[in-house]
């Protein structure tokens, strides 16, 4: 339907800002909700032009105020021309949103991001490294058990899943990677604090910081669901994009650097769907971020997804390859 706003502004004069800016205010959200605004009066002279301007101001600042200029409006809003000499009148159209395709695109990716964690296999092992790894690792176990036994238990209920069932899901990786660093610290001790240190001590402040990543991908896909499902689906805003665009890269990059890390665990283990789905996943959720913004938006979602990622990665370096803890 239409609604009709009796706003009165005398001829060829400007009404007072105390009463003008809350109706601009106003005017701005209705169009930022995706409606159609038009303003009115007398032949358009000297009146209906007020509303359009300023309201497309007080989208572009937040805020109503006074704009001279021509009868026309940016967006939706425009004048309509009427024979009676009627004050201003402005008419707000009813108009459906339509979904917007980087939202939908981000919620898609981020379900499948969720599904891939906790249903689908990222690790696979053969039947031979099945029997294999518990027999290989219960010597470290016995010894765990003697300073750690809570953390020696989750680690011998995961190597159980492994030998049952021949994989590991993202969640049960990070398990396996929080007990591998227990296990680690209780073999070789704590690394040096606050200076470089030697291969096995990188391995060991690495392995939390995999535990860590792989716990805050999952939330930061919910957020993101979360986020966009409150807009409905429309115009995704700076910090579901952000958030959306920085799960991306990240998702991405450690997908990516698996095999890396692999070697460096020294686990030569395929990979399994669950970590393709993953990576196919991320990719998804930082193009929705990186190519979801509007003109009005694209260097807050960038600048600051590219201060969140820095300083990421600048203390993920101090601390692995540094030995720098907060």
């Amino acid at each position: 339907g239409i609604e009709f706003v009796h706003f009165p502004v005398p001829n060829l004069l400007t009404p007072p800002l105390e009463t003008a800016a809350p109706l601009f205010k106003r005017l701005a959200e209705e169009v930022r909700g995706g409606k159609t605004v038009a303003a009115h009066c007398y032949g358009g002279v000297g009146r209906s032009p007020r509303p359009g301007p300023s309201t497309s101001s007080s989208r572009a600042t937040g805020r109503g105020r006074r704009c001279a200029g021509g009868p026309g409006a940016a967006g939706r809003i425009g004048r309509a021309m009427s024979p009676e000499g009627l004050p201003t009148v402005v008419a707000v159209e009813e108009r459906p949103r339509p979904l917007s395709r980087a939202a939908v695109v981000g919620l898609l990716a981020s379900v499948a991001w969720a599904v891939a964690y906790f249903a689908l296999p990222w690790l696979t092992f053969s039947p031979e490294q099945r029997k294999r790894l518990p027999n290989a690792l219960e010597p470290e176990l016995i010894a765990l058990e003697e300073h750690d036994p809570e953390t020696a238990a989750r680690y011998r209920a995961i190597l159980l899943d492994v030998e049952h069932h021949g994989s590991l899901t993202g969640h049960d990786l990070r398990r396996y990677v929080r007990a591998a660093a227990a296990l680690n610290r209780a073999l070789e001790g704590e690394a040096p604090v606050g200076q470089p240190a030697d291969r096995a001590a990188v391995i060991q402040r690495a392995l939390p910081v995999v535990a860590g990543v792989l716990a805050a991908l999952p939330a930061a896909s919910a957020i993101a669901i979360l986020l966009l499902l409150s807009r409905t689906l429309r115009t995704p805003g700076t910090l579901a994009l952000t958030l959306l665009l920085v799960t991306g890269v990240v998702g991405s990059t450690f997908s990516l650097a698996w095999e890396r890390w692999a070697d460096a665990l020294a686990t030569k283990v395929p990979r399994g769907a669950g970590l393709s789905t993953a990576l196919a996943a991320s990719l998804a959720q930082a193009s929705a971020g990186l190519f979801g913004v509007k003109a009005r938006t694209w260097w807050r979602v960038y600048g600051l997804a590219a201060l969140v990622l820095a300083l990421g990665a600048w203390a993920g370096w101090a601390h692995v390859l540094r030995g720098w803890s907060p």
